[in-house]
């Protein structure tokens, strides 16, 4: 019976206990041979430690994803080449040997080898000065309710985690100038003698659908936004977020001075918000698009991303948070009894060697699965 495996490092201390608990792991050896290995750019990100390439490619020359110009990528240590034999043995880490990589004095260094899904490049000539910084979480979803949801259950789990719900970067910067009461605007439909009966039921119809639309994407509305949580920070830390203070009461007081001043307020509002997401939250909820706004926005790098219910994503939806975080270990869950492409994502990522290990227990309904 297989050891059970090394659940990685940088996972945090709730995903490990749930892993611990409720699921069972068994490794598999998924690295393809060398006549396997031309089918792996059809994949769209990959293990790239995990997969040994014939003829030295490098994994970038591999990779169907393209590489992110405006990130700057840690430097790794060179893949152990491998032999025939060893490419069908057991994947086994070994978290006792020291990485050949060299950091900075007082910073741990990640001896974390597994999961690194689509990790780092190592073909940069200039080497990147490691981080040190917690360990930060993306849990991502298909559908806002399911994001919402997702935050909820997260707070109740684990109150000691600061997780917050993320929507769209513009709706996170708008309602970072607007008051956290903030009602649609509506059409109105009292004190109009000239106005029909069917005028008056249009006017409530339009009425209903603003209505929806604004608690649907508002980020004032529904579990706590990371534009709500910068508020009340900014509003407890006055003399640290003087500018942005300053801002808001401009927006609300004097629009037109604001609007003068509109790419500098806009540049508190963005540093706000960066430090939320960087230095202070956990575990942020948001869609796809959304996590791909953040980071594009932020620079923020998360450590591990859990996709909740893949089978309602695309694979756009899928590849572009892993494009974005290349850092990151990910665990994808969803119903795989939905019908799938053939060969499905899921397989064409087994067939490069990029998915470590598999949970073969269904812990939602309680069926074991051989």
């Amino acid at each position: 019976m297989a050891s059970r495996p090394v659940v990685p490092a940088n996972a945090p201390a709730w995903i490990k206990g749930w892993a611990k608990e409720n699921t069972d792991f068994v490794p598999s050896s998924n690295a393809p041979n060398s006549s396997e290995a031309s089918s792996v750019a059809e994949a769209p990100v990959f293990h790239q430690d995990a997969v040994p390439f014939p003829d030295s490619q490098s994994f970038s020359e591999a990779s169907s994803v393209p590489r992110d110009p405006l990130y700057r990528y840690a430097p790794t240590t060179p893949p152990a080449t491998e032999t025939a034999s060893a490419v069908n043995q057991e994947f086994v880490v070994d978290q006792d040997v020291p990485p050949a990589a060299e950091t900075a004095p007082g910073i741990a260094p990640d001896t974390d080898g597994i999961g690194q899904l689509g990790g780092p490049h190592n073909d940069f000539d200039e080497p990147v000065e490691p981080v040190a910084r917690t360990a930060q979480v993306a849990w991502v979803a298909a559908e806002d309710r399911l994001c919402d949801n997702a935050k909820v259950r997260l707070s109740a789990k684990a109150p000691e985690v600061f997780t917050l719900r993320a929507r769209t970067w513009k709706c996170e910067m708008d309602n970072m100038f607007s008051p956290s009461d903030k009602q649609p605007d509506l059409i109105p439909t009292d004190g109009e003698p000239s106005a029909t009966d069917q005028d008056k039921l249009l006017a409530e119809h339009v009425n209903h659908q603003t209505r929806t639309q604004f608690e649907k994407r508002s980020a004032s509305r529904g579990a706590t936004t990371i534009s709500e949580y910068a508020k009340q920070l900014a509003q407890a830390n006055p003399d640290e977020w003087a500018d942005y203070l300053h801002a808001y009461r401009q927006k609300l007081h004097d629009p037109e001075m604001f609007d003068l001043n509109h790419v500098r307020n806009n540049q508190f509002a963005r540093d706000l918000l960066s430090h939320i997401l960087i230095d202070k939250v956990k575990i942020v909820c948001c869609t796809p698009i959304t996590l791909e706004q953040i980071v594009s926005h932020t620079g923020l790098q998360v450590d591990f991303v859990v996709i909740d219910d893949a089978h309602l994503m695309t694979e756009a939806m899928t590849t572009v948070v892993m494009s974005k975080c290349p850092r990151a270990s990910f665990l994808l869950v969803g119903d795989t009894k939905s019908p799938q492409r053939v060969p499905s994502l899921l397989e064409r990522m087994e067939n490069a060697g990029a998915i470590t290990y598999h949970l073969k227990s269904d812990y939602r309904s309680g069926q074991q699965e051989g």
